[in-house]
């Protein structure tokens, strides 16, 4: 077993001169829930693309485990590391159960056929994201939402010991949302699995996440556990908007409210 754990050392990726990732260090360890916050264009999914390999940084390193994550070759590495993106382009008649299936390819010696327990990771996939009854369903004929937890059963079958979410949820509704967080959440809590979730939503991230990434301009500009950053400060000092941040007694989790009524300075 591979050791999951990241290490960013000094990284930094630009796109046409402009750094999007800027001089990034950053220790993501085995067994916690990570949320990455931030406005708009300030480097979280660039930052994602880097630690699943769908980039090469600039300068500085990643590393996984204790080596660098270029080492790996892209069968390893998806062995590894499962990414949700935002978006997922189904538009090529896979159906449901084949988009989940991709999952086990990295997997699946070359030329061999899936395996008894590649169909059964499927079959729990589907199960437990409740999209067993449109298996068969073409991926083209599929809500945006349905298409979306497809995508997440594909990466629950992969069985990765890392799991990346880019905004996965933001297509979905309020049931399916927990659905997937809780899943995930159990995932870090029973197995040690590391999960990396870029969120817009601060209430979510209060209640899922065991350490918080304030992205700012491309860089960090704290980290640290959720009760400790989780703040007004932080938020205003981030986002530039009034919040008041408390303790929600039904979920144990901090509740942030926002001063919708504020003028824009």
């Amino acid at each position: 077993m591979i050791e999951h754990g990241f290490s960013l050392e000094d990284i930094s990726y630009s796109y046409g001169g402009k750094a999007a990732v800027e001089n990034v260090t950053a220790q993501l360890s085995p067994g916690k829930f990570y949320g990455i916050v931030g406005p708009n264009g300030c480097g979280k999914t660039t930052l994602l693309d880097l630690l699943c390999g769908y980039k090469v940084a600039h300068s500085g390193k990643v590393l996984l485990g204790h080596h660098d994550l270029h080492h790996y070759n892209k069968k390893k590495l998806a062995q590894q590391v499962a990414l949700v993106p935002q978006e997922f382009n189904i538009n090529h008649g896979f159906s449901v159960e084949e988009i989940v299936m991709m999952g086990r390819h990295p997997h699946i010696p070359r030329f061999a056929s899936p395996s008894t327990l590649d169909w059964q990771l499927v079959d729990e996939a589907l199960e437990m994201i409740g999209l067993n009854h449109l298996r068969f369903r073409n991926g083209s004929e599929l809500s945006g939402g349905q298409k979306q937890r497809a995508v997440v059963a594909r990466a629950l079958a992969q069985q990765t010991q890392t799991l990346l979410f880019d905004e996965a949820t933001a297509s979905l509704d309020i049931k399916y949302t927990i659905q997937i967080f809780n899943i995930a959440k159990r995932r870090v809590e029973e197995h040690g699995h590391t999960v990396v979730a870029v969120l817009h939503n601060m209430n979510l991230a209060a209640a899922y996440c065991d350490e918080l990434i304030f992205m700012k301009e491309g860089t960090i500009h704290i980290q640290g556990s959720t009760a400790e950053m989780m703040n007004a400060e932080n938020i205003h000092a981030v986002f530039g908007v009034d919040a008041r941040v408390g303790n929600d007694l039904f979920n144990q989790a901090h509740q942030i409210s926002l001063n919708y009524s504020a003028e824009d300075k």
